[in-house]
């Protein structure tokens, strides 16, 4: 288990209140891989969104990542499938 997957399981625990439709963060990819992880993630059935950010280390703020996001009740199937790099 990465550290990722450890922390949000760490969050997640005894959190019955949230909402499992809510769209919640999965990973940050570079631009160009971000709509192929969100149709790789849709082909195997999963939900997925993806939005353009900006990232830590960009200069003149120029966009250059995409942050996909997927249900929170899809959130474990997603880490298992498309968690690893």
């Amino acid at each position: 288990m990465g550290l990722r997957s450890w922390f949000i399981e760490m969050l997640s625990k005894g959190n019955d209140t949230s909402d499992p439709e809510e769209l919640v963060d999965f990973r940050i990819v570079p631009l160009p891989s971000g709509p192929l992880l969100v149709h790789a993630m849709q082909e195997s059935g999963i939900e997925a969104f993806w939005h353009e950010c900006w990232g830590p280390t960009s200069t003149q703020n120029q966009i250059c990542n995409a942050r996909v996001m997927v249900r929170r009740c899809d959130l474990a199937e997603a880490l298992a499938r498309h968690g690893t790099d």
